[in-house]
């Protein structure tokens, strides 16, 4: 990545030394920006990176390929006040100038560990999209989770960071919005490229070359809705027989998302892919990928499908319209299944050149890691010279 355009430090200066906290149970949107977040940092002179994940997995794998030091504890094994005491003893050992979660339960956590230590650390939290609803249980447990974030957000926290613009308006008025900075995630264009062809991996996928394949890709969570692609899917499969239908990613819902596609009779026209170290091939290989979400932040496989020239169909919400541009034809304003399903049926009949130019006008620049990187480094900078 570039080089911080500030006064470089001088020769006996050690570079700060930034530690990123991020669960790693999944990989999807915030563990995939944090991976290429640290993996452009890790050129930089001026910091020095590491990371504490809480679970094994891609992140992990990743973090380890590039050589960038990973502590990973056992959120399975270890209670709220181990993982506690654990960064507290990271903290201690390795004297971190910034602290940065990327999870509400990772800044939490982090947030304790902080108090009270003779030289804490700067804590910095990402929020990588608005808070998503729950039901039951789950809810008066995210419930709890939400308020003692709020105390961290408030009392514990040095800087927040947002992903759009959209997300930056709707937390204005907070009582921590003076804490917060608006940076957009970023993708290496120049490492998003498929290893396969499209017949290859519908050969795979038990898609043939003349189906008009429709898919998604995400955690399969509330805010996502996926139960809606799943009647767009029944619409457009009753109107379309050659239509066939991916999704990619895992999540709690699994099970109850399958079991509507049995109810909704379209199982043998749907596949459940779980989650692919293959996305890019994944993608490049679709007619049209299409959202749902009731929500986003500013969705890495946007992005990702903007660098492949992937036709899209997405909701108007959070982020996505800094993306593509608010007047864009790939955008939609309903959450009427039926009426989506209308729009994709139109996409079917509309070659693959014309969708994909609606999607490969956004600035690459604004939106590359390169340029994303840079946008933290001189946050870093920014906080740790005020202390």
């Amino acid at each position: 990545m570039a080089k911080n355009t500030l006064d470089p430090p001088l020769p006996d200066a050690r570079p700060m030394t930034i530690c990123h906290v991020i669960s790693g149970d999944l990989w999807a949107g915030a563990e995939c920006q944090a991976a290429m977040l640290l993996g452009e940092l890790r050129n930089d002179s001026t910091v020095d990176v590491s990371a504490i994940t809480f679970n094994p997995g891609r992140l992990t794998d990743e973090l380890n390929s590039m050589g960038i030091p990973v502590t990973r504890l056992d959120e399975k094994k270890s209670g709220a006040l181990e993982l506690t005491r654990a960064i507290r003893n990271q903290i201690r050992q390795s004297q971190f100038d910034i602290l940065h979660a990327h999870g509400y339960k990772e800044h939490i956590l982090a947030s304790f560990a902080n108090l009270r230590l003779e030289t804490r650390a700067s804590i910095f939290r990402t929020l990588h999209g608005m808070p998503e609803p729950c039901s039951g249980v789950a809810n008066l447990k995210h419930n709890l989770y939400l308020l003692l974030e709020n105390w961290a957000l408030r009392t514990a926290t040095d800087r927040v960071v947002v992903v759009s613009q959209d997300m930056q308006d709707r937390l204005s008025s907070k009582p921590w919005a003076n804490k917060m900075t608006y940076i957009p995630n970023g993708i290496a264009r120049d490492k998003i490229a498929p290893a396969k062809s499209p017949g290859e991996i519908r050969d795979e996928l038990g898609v043939n070359n003349g189906d008009f394949l429709v898919g998604t890709a995400g955690r399969l969570v509330e805010v996502k809705r996926l139960d809606r692609f799943l009647q767009v899917a029944k619409e457009v499969g009753d109107a379309i027989p050659e239509a066939r239908f991916v999704i990619a990613g895992d999540g709690p819902l699994r099970a109850d998302l399958e079991e509507k596609a049995r109810h909704l009779g379209i199982e043998k026209r749907i596949s459940f892919l779980g989650t692919r170290d293959d996305i890019y091939d994944v993608l490049n290989t679709l007619d049209l990928f299409l959202m749902t979400s009731d929500h986003e932040g500013l969705p890495m496989v946007v992005l990702e499908c903007v660098a492949l020239r992937v036709p899209m169909l997405l909701p108007a919400v959070g982020g996505i319209p800094e993306v593509l541009g608010v007047d864009s034809p790939s955008l939609y304003r309903t959450n009427n299944p039926e009426e989506i399903a209308q729009l994709v049926l139109r996409c079917n009949k509309t070659d693959r050149e014309t969708l994909s130019a609606n999607v490969t006008r956004t600035s690459a620049d604004k939106f590359s890691a390169t340029t994303c990187a840079q946008q933290y480094c001189d946050l870093y900078v920014q906080c740790c010279g005020q202390q």
